[in-house]
């Protein structure tokens, strides 16, 4: 057993006292700052960076079923359940070519 000192901690041998010196220093507290700096900026910027366009046809085989159904969903389902549609509170006369022009003008400007 160690000898302890009156305030009840341990003697250390010498490398464990410069071992501690040296982690309580200024210039350890800059050093781990920095790689801190450092290793959150590469995170963040490689984050920042990934690119998550994955699809499900990309998870299967390209011989697989499954593939069929992804088609399907991405390329008929999607599409007609997804779309935009538009409410319109007071709609022209669409049988009137005036009122039809003007509306269909407004409404290429909204969409474009």
């Amino acid at each position: 057993m160690k000898n302890l000192k009156k305030d009840g901690r341990g003697e250390g041998t010498e490398k464990e006292e410069v071992y501690s010196k040296l982690i309580a220093s200024l210039w350890a507290e800059f050093v781990v700052a920095g790689f801190l700096v450092a290793y959150f900026y590469t995170s963040i910027t490689g984050i920042l960076a990934l690119e998550t366009n994955l699809d499900g046809k990309m998870l299967l085989p390209p011989k697989s079923q499954s593939v069929e159904g992804i088609r399907i969903m991405s390329d008929i389902v999607w599409p007609d359940y997804l779309s935009i549609n538009y409410i319109i509170q007071r709609p022209p006369n669409f049988s009137n070519p005036e009122e039809y022009h003007s509306f269909a003008v407004s409404f290429v400007h909204f969409y474009y």
